[in-house]
């Protein structure tokens, strides 16, 4: 359902953002990149604040070719800002890993058919959700609760979609967003497809499944990549109205902010400015999007930037996505950003980030 109204204000892109919230030196960005240009020199942890810039290696187990799917060998990264502090990684084989900060190897795997997952705001639960290949795909899914030791502490039926019912292709990874108070889940598509030639190239449904926590309802939703920016306010990549699956190029410049109430959308306003929506920290109302394509000579830049839940920019926040036409269909891994007040003592109790203040 797409609600008439006009966007908020005029570009908000171009206006200062008076809240301290998006200043880029509140946050820490943790993103997780190939070690270099070759594939085989591994993965490497990229952690990037106002104050430090660190980089060091990570060792996937059971990442081989032989071994995993087609498509992009990871599916989800997420750091959880705790006292030392930790990364969970769910592998393209459907298993999860948690790492500790600063630890090459993982600590502990297990094999669930993770294909999304995301730390809840206190950092006391981890929702992830899972898929069974055996079983056909509208009952595949389901979103585990899972406690920071793995622990399952809770299951939930989940109704989500295939990428292409002709084809019989299935998603292959999920955006998953947890709430500002940890009441709700937001498990949606994204229309970051994986890279061309695997089951997420062609055709994206729009599928959004809300979970309310307490009284265990789930509400569906038609929007692509849903991430909450508050108790009850999304921003999200909003289809043109219709039904069934769509194709990348028809979903560029609709991002909304959309409102939720008992699990329904009672408004939704696009904004002006972003592109795309990369991750979001609900408690503190902000977003990483991807901003406006920029044309130089040589190429063709994109840039992203940290935005309060209205749209608005204090500054590029400068996460080095590359230059390409079209990044949001790269297949790259969305960043995790974890406020710098915890991101910071997390990093230094790893022995990382020792010269910040």
């Amino acid at each position: 359902m797409w609600l008439s109204g006009c966007p908020i204000g005029p570009d908000l892109a171009t206006l200062p953002c008076n809240d301290a919230a998006c200043a880029p030196s509140h946050w820490v960005v943790f993103e997780l990149t190939r070690g270099g240009s070759d594939p085989t020199e591994g993965w490497r942890v990229r952690i990037s604040a106002s104050c430090v810039f660190e980089s060091y290696a990570l060792n996937v187990p059971g990442e081989t070719q032989d071994s995993l799917p087609p498509g992009p060998p990871l599916r989800a990264v997420a750091a959880r800002p705790a006292v030392k502090g930790e990364l969970a990684i769910a592998r393209a084989d459907g298993g999860l890993l948690l790492y500790d900060l600063g630890a090459k190897e993982p600590k502990q795997t297990v094999v669930l058919g993770a294909v999304g997952l995301a730390w809840s705001q206190d950092g006391q639960k981890l929702a992830v959700v899972t898929r069974d290949p055996n079983r056909p795909a509208e009952q595949a899914h389901q979103l585990g609760i899972f406690s920071p030791q793995l622990d399952e502490l809770d299951r939930f039926a989940l109704d989500l979609p295939l990428s292409d019912r002709d084809r019989n292709l299935i998603h292959e990874r999920f955006v998953v967003s947890w709430n500002a108070d940890d009441s709700q889940i937001a498990v949606s598509t994204t229309v970051a497809c994986a890279p061309e030639g695997s089951a997420c190239d062609v055709f994206v449904e729009p599928v959004c499944v809300v979970v309310d926590l307490a009284d265990r309802q789930t509400h569906r939703l038609r929007l692509f990549d849903a991430y909450f920016v508050g108790s009850d306010v999304l921003v999200t990549t909003m289809p043109p109205p219709g039904d069934g699956p769509l194709t990348p190029p028809l979903l560029q410049g609709r991002v909304a902010r959309v409102r939720l109430s008992d699990g329904q959308i009672v408004e939704a306003r696009p904004l002006i400015g972003p592109r795309f929506v990369l991750a979001s920290d609900a408690s503190a109302g902000v977003f990483v999007a991807i901003d406006p394509l920029i044309t130089t000579l040589d190429n063709v830049v994109s840039r992203t930037s940290l935005r309060t839940a209205d749209g608005r920019r204090k500054s590029p926040l400068g996460l080095p996505l590359g230059l390409s036409p079209d990044p949001v269909y790269s297949g790259l891994l969305p960043p995790s950003v974890v406020p710098a007040d915890v991101g910071l003592p997390a990093l230094q109790a790893a022995g990382l980030a020792t010269e910040c203040p």
